[in-house]
């Protein structure tokens, strides 16, 4: 069992290389509002109808040269480029979920030319409510018509977890290992992008694992999604422990006020030479915004504006063998994030009775 809760919890905060790649220390725009003359820019930009049944709308890209990246920013009506919620889209028509129809909204586009950075912001198309859609077009920062769309989540504060392709953190556990993540490449699920990154490794007790991480975010609210983990045990027997999705942040809250997370999970075997149970494991979060708008020091760098969250976790098991239900043990677990805004995650904490680790930024790099 304690197999189970070491791989859970890297993976849970297990903090996540590449363009240039930055000490932590150096001054980083992950917004990067410079204009390469020679990117050319989408020559229209549209946004449907808003969709009351699925809560979307649809955009579309005209490109205007050879570019197959865009970067899509939207939000309130009159937010400031760099302060809305990031989409990185490699299609030039997809669907935009978890939107509020009583919320009105602007889009902005721009392409992503490989080695040659961004080219001018096409926008704002507006999005009003459940009205009609809008379109712009042009290749600078004008352009634009009226519509309706919009973002869900209650509103943001910000970007606390900026979301680009080859965003990527380093980060150096108390024990002295430096794990590396990267988004590396876009999934969807349920017809929602997210942003995703395999992980791999050996276990403090040599079990060797994989699995993709995924993250998105809808305006305020940020979600993490871990597909299933599999793992090689002793003797070739193979275990595959099942995934989940949870929310991690709503930047919009108050110090003080609280959301909870309760997922299900179960691992199996496979290859064994005799029968094994089936662990059953159900945990129950109550995250809380402990902090916001603080500054904190890692690794002698000092970041401002940091929300800072806890996590109160439970953790039940049970094993399930030849038809009977056995109840095993309840973990209880703390977890602490700190997250930075326009950086990320800059210090990670978990600790039980059974062990605790720290994760701290070291470096990063943001697109």
């Amino acid at each position: 069992m304690k197999t189970v809760f070491k791989i859970f919890i890297f993976m849970l905060l297990g903090t996540f290389a590449a363009c240039t790649s930055y000490e932590a220390n150096q001054l980083v725009n992950p917004n990067n509002t410079g204009v390469n003359p020679n990117c050319s820019a989408p020559s229209n930009f549209s946004v449907s109808a808003f969709n009351t049944t699925t809560n979307s709308v649809a955009l579309t890209i005209t490109p205007s040269g050879n570019e197959n990246v865009w970067q899509i920013q939207y939000g309130t009506t009159g937010f400031a480029i760099g302060q809305g919620t990031t989409v990185i889209s490699t299609v030039t028509s997809f669907p935009l979920y978890g939107l509020n129809p009583a919320i009105n909204y602007q889009f902005y586009v721009r392409a992503k030319c490989e080695q040659n950075g961004f080219s001018a912001w096409v926008g704002p198309v507006a999005l009003n409510g459940t009205g009609g859609g809008g379109t712009g077009g042009g290749g600078g920062t004008g352009g634009g018509g009226t519509g309706g769309g919009g973002t869900g989540g209650g509103g943001t504060s910000g970007d606390y977890f900026p979301m680009a392709l080859n965003n990527s953190w380093t980060y150096t556990t108390s024990a002295g290992q430096s794990n590396q993540y990267a988004m590396s490449s876009m999934s969807t699920f349920n017809g929602m992008q997210y942003f995703s990154t395999q992980i791999s490794g050996t276990s403090s007790n040599g079990t060797n694992y994989s699995t993709d991480v995924n993250y998105r975010k809808t305006n305020g609210d940020y979600y993490y999604r871990i597909d299933d983990v599999t793992s090689q045990q002793a003797n070739n027997v193979t275990s595959t422990l099942t995934g989940y999705e949870k929310l991690i942040l709503k930047d919009y809250l108050a110090v003080g006020e609280t959301w909870t997370n309760d997922y299900q999970q179960t691992q199996t075997f496979s290859n064994s030479p005799m029968p094994l149970p089936t662990m059953n494991i159900a945990s129950h979060e109550v995250n809380t915004i402990d902090e916001k708008g603080i500054s904190i020091t890692v690794n002698g760098t000092t970041y401002n504006e940091v929300i800072h969250v806890k996590t109160n976790m439970t953790v039940t098991t049970s094993t399930n063998f030849m038809g009977q239900v056995i109840p095993g043990s309840t973990t209880n677990i703390l977890n602490e994030i700190w997250y930075a805004k326009n950086i990320g995650m800059v210090k990670t904490s978990n600790s039980s009775s059974q062990s605790s680790n720290t994760n701290i930024l070291t470096t990063y790099t943001l697109h």
